[in-house]
C-alpha cells in the first residue's frame, strides 16, 4: 500500500567455500548496516550479534570455519514494530563482507591521518605535513612486521615499520 514494510524477521543464507590455503588466517564478516536484531551463525554456531540497526559491526567467524570445505552462513534479522524513528525498512541495506587478515594485521578501523597544511607560494600546491597512526593487531603469541608507507602527491613520502612482539 505505498510503503516499506517496516516489521518481521527476515533469514539470509549463503554457502561460503573456505579454502584449506586460509589456514591461520581470521576471518571476519563485517555488516555495513543491519535493521536489526541480527543475529549471524556460521555452520550452526552463534557467532554473534548486534541489536542496533544504524552501525557497522563485524563478527569474528575464525573459530567455527571448515576450511577446505563448504561452511554454511545464516543471518536472521528481527525489526520489531515501531523500532525505529528514522529508517522505516528492515533487513540488510549496506553491503556485507567477508574480511580475511594474516596473523598480524593492521585492525579494524585502525588507521588515522592528521595533517596540517602548509602554505607554499602561490605557483606551488599545498603540502601536508602530518601524523599517520596505524594500530595493528595480533593474534596471541604471534610475531609480525607491517610497513606503512605515507605518500603524498609531489612530496616524498615516508616509510613506518611496525613491529608486534
Amino acid at each position: 500500500m505505498g510503503r516499506l514494510p517496516v516489521n518481521g524477521v527476515a533469514w539470509y543464507r549463503k554457502k561460503l567455500d573456505i579454502p584449506q590455503s586460509d589456514k591461520g588466517k581470521s576471518i571476519f564478516l563485517d555488516m555495513e548496516g543491519a535493521m536489526s536484531y541480527t543475529m549471524v551463525w556460521i555452520n550452526g554456531y552463534l557467532a554473534g550479534g548486534w541489536p542496533y540497526g544504524y552501525n557497522s559491526f563485524r563478527i569474528d567467524l575464525t573459530p567455527y570455519l571448515v576450511r577446505g570445505g563448504e561452511n554454511q552462513l545464516a543471518i536472521r534479522i528481527d525489526n520489531p514494530n515501531h523500532s525505529a524513528r528514522w529508517y522505516p525498512g528492515a533487513g540488510i541495506y549496506r553491503n556485507v563482507w567477508l574480511v580475511k587478515t594474516s596473523p598480524v594485521h593492521v585492525s579494524q578501523w585502525g588507521t588515522f591521518l592528521s595533517t596540517d597544511m602548509i602554505p607554499f607560494p602561490s605557483h606551488q600546491r599545498n603540502a601536508f605535513n602530518g601524523l599517520a597512526l596505524a594500530i595493528v593487531r595480533s593474534k596471541q603469541g604471534e610475531k609480525g612486521n607491517i610497513t606503512v608507507h605515507a605518500v603524498s602527491d609531489g612530496i616524498k613520502g615516508a616509510t613506518v615499520k611496525v613491529t608486534c612482539e
